[in-house]
This record gives C-alpha cells, structure tokens and sequence, in this order.
C-alpha cells in the first residue's frame, strides 16, 4: 500500500490574498535582506502534518505589525524558492522517511533536531562549504543572487 498526502497541495486557495512579486532583479546583499518560506507536509504514523500555512490571516498580520514586505512568487519563479525546496528534500531524505513519528509532539522534536544539524554541523555546498550559521553569524561574503 502506498503512502503519499492527498493531491493538490499546493493548490492555491481563492479565499486567500495574493501578494505582488518583490524580488525581480533584487540584488540579495546579506543576511536577514529577504527571507523564504514554503507550505510542506510530514508523514506520520496515522497521516500527515502540514507546516507553515503561512498565508493564514494570523500570520499576514503578524508579519505586518513587524512591518515585513510580503512577496509571493508566481508561476516560473520557482528558483526564488530552491532554497526552501531543497531544505525540505534534505529533511525528508535524511530525517522524515527514517522516521515513524506518532504524534505531532515527536514530529516537531525530530525537525528540530535535524534543523540544529542542517544549520550548525552540515556545510553546504551552495555556501561555499560552510554552515548556514557560519554564514549569517560571521557574514561571510557570498556571490550576489541578483538576476
């Protein structure tokens, strides 16, 4: 029997608002300048858990009271998010389908783990085989991403 999450995803939700696309030709000078986030799913034991459901009215609105510029890419743009992507390809190939979580709680425990090792232990080669901590918290120069 195979197990895999319910189809579409990803399908946008007409109830919810469209952002406008901020980030053509944007040259990303350093830590913090932009930030990226991305809807996932978890296999579970007994079914899935889905993350950041990020465009909730809660969260819009916590990211304007601290006066966060939202952008949303569209069709086509999906480099502006490999980052994120690729995140979730390596938590799921070297943490999730190791695992048989059986509550949200272990779910969330094991993520956090393996995000303490993705970011202070494991280099990446995208960063020029430094950590991601080694990057934000020295500032460590990298090639511009600007288009």
């Amino acid at each position: 029997m195979a197990i895999y999450p319910e189809p579409n995803v990803s399908k946008r939700d007409l109830q919810h608002r469209i952002s406008p696309y901020l980030l053509r030709k944007l040259s990303i000078s350093g830590p913090d300048h932009v930030w990226s986030v991305d809807i996932s799913f978890i296999r579970m034991k007994h079914g899935w858990m889905y993350l950041y459901h990020f465009t909730s009215p809660k969260y819009i609105e916590l990211l304007h009271e601290h006066e966060v510029l939202i952008s949303m890419d569209g069709k086509g743009r999906a480099t502006d998010n490999i980052a994120t992507e690729r995140f979730w390809r390596s938590l799921n190939y070297n943490e999730i389908y190791f695992q048989d979580y059986q509550s949200p709680r272990e779910n969330r425990q094991g993520i956090e783990r393996y995000i303490h090792l993705h970011n202070r232990y494991l280099s990446h080669q995208s960063l020029h085989n430094h950590t991601p901590e080694a990057v934000y918290t020295q500032a460590l120069l990298l090639p511009s991403t600007s288009e």
